[in-house]
């Protein structure tokens, strides 16, 4: 069975798996949906293993092993998983048509797919959706995906013996988890900033509701190689350093001193992404939402809200949640919680 960017099996329960499959760690939440909200049923967070640099090392098992030990440690009773992917073998587009009789509109999103498509089209999944607009025109936001990234992240949670039902892409997921946490947009053009390991996904929905989504290919692990390399030091001690502040494993080591430098790229390539959309959608960007699991690090919220213009915030999905969380996850959430927004967001997805 061909598994797309939406394949849906005939299943009846209404709770899934937010799975979160990064390049440096594993994240799983499960939600349940009540008439005052969300509340948290299940959520964890696993590093995948680092390499021994072997011939004999395989990536794709310490994933999975990941996956699994998350999935245990979740302590979650559902297999039916909702994953995500990003990067460049994924490309997301809005496209607006002239109104067409129905049965013309796939064929023009197909060619428009094969227009703006990065890749080998022929190689890819292919989905779209239509927004309403009320108006004498045909509006909605096209994705497309290689085949071998859609496969990898099914094969990962099958291997975990997990049920993957549907996939999502990054961006969508966070203005999905935008829309339905309790945050108040009051008309402003919200933008989120999710900062991983291997990429940042910069999401904006507007007051129309349309999205604009775009993957950076500067991330945390380029922000500890230049830490690395400004320290002359490996880039295991470096992590261990902004993860673990209270207990560095070199004093010489002054993150906060050092992050300016090392997370430059990232503030040029962002900006460099939202005057593009002020130009494109004649808006600005009012409000910026930091998370990821870069979010986290000591001063990294406080270097960007010196960087930007628009108003810069942490933004942990969580905190709206009131207290629909359990008491013994409440402390994780509270840490870790800007770093499981893509999860929650997959978690909110009704299949």
């Amino acid at each position: 069975m061909k598994f797309g960017i939406k394949e849906v099996f005939d299943i009846k329960r209404d709770e899934v798996l937010g799975l979160d499959i990064g390049s440096y760690a594993v994240k799983i939440v499960q939600l349940r949906k009540e008439q005052s909200g969300y509340s948290v049923v299940a959520a964890a967070k696993v590093d995948i293993e680092p390499g021994k640099n072997s011939e004999s090392d395989d990536e794709d098992i310490r994933v999975v092993r990941a996956v699994q030990e998350c999935l245990r440690l979740s302590a979650a009773k559902s297999q039916i998983a909702v994953c995500s992917i990003c990067g460049p073998e994924v490309a997301i587009r809005r496209f607006k048509f002239p109104l067409l009789p129905r049965d013309e509109i796939n064929n023009a999103i197909m060619l428009e797919a094969a227009q703006v498509c990065p890749f080998n089209f022929s190689e890819s999944v292919i989905d779209y959706q239509i927004v309403p607009n009320g108006k004498d025109s045909i509006r909605g936001i096209l994705v497309a995906a290689t085949d071998r990234v859609v496969q990898k992240k099914k094969w990962f949670a099958q291997e975990a013996l997990l049920k993957p039902v549907l996939m999502d892409v990054d961006g969508l997921a966070l203005l999905n988890c935008l829309e339905n946490c309790s945050t108040k947009t009051n008309g402003a053009n919200i933008a989120i900033l999710n900062v991983g390991s291997s990429f940042t996904t910069l999401a904006v929905v507007d007051n129309d509701k349309s999205p604009f989504i775009r993957d950076i290919g500067f991330a945390g692990r380029d922000i500890v190689s230049n830490l690395a390399s400004q320290f002359d030091s490996e880039p295991a001690a470096i992590y261990r350093n902004l993860f673990s502040p209270k207990n560095p494993v070199d004093d010489k080591i002054n993150i906060k001193n050092a992050l300016p430098y090392a997370c430059q790229k990232l503030v040029e390539d962002v900006s460099e992404t939202l005057r593009y959309y002020a130009a494109n959608e004649k808006a600005q960007v009012d409000q910026i939402y930091i998370c990821g699991g870069f979010a986290v690090v000591d001063g990294f919220v406080e270097l960007l809200k010196r960087s930007f213009a628009a108003n810069v915030q942490l933004w942990n999905p969580f905190e709206s949640f009131s207290n629909r969380i359990p008491a013994y996850l409440s402390d994780f959430l509270k840490r870790q919680g800007a770093s499981m927004a893509v999860a929650a967001g997959l978690a909110m997805r009704t299949v």
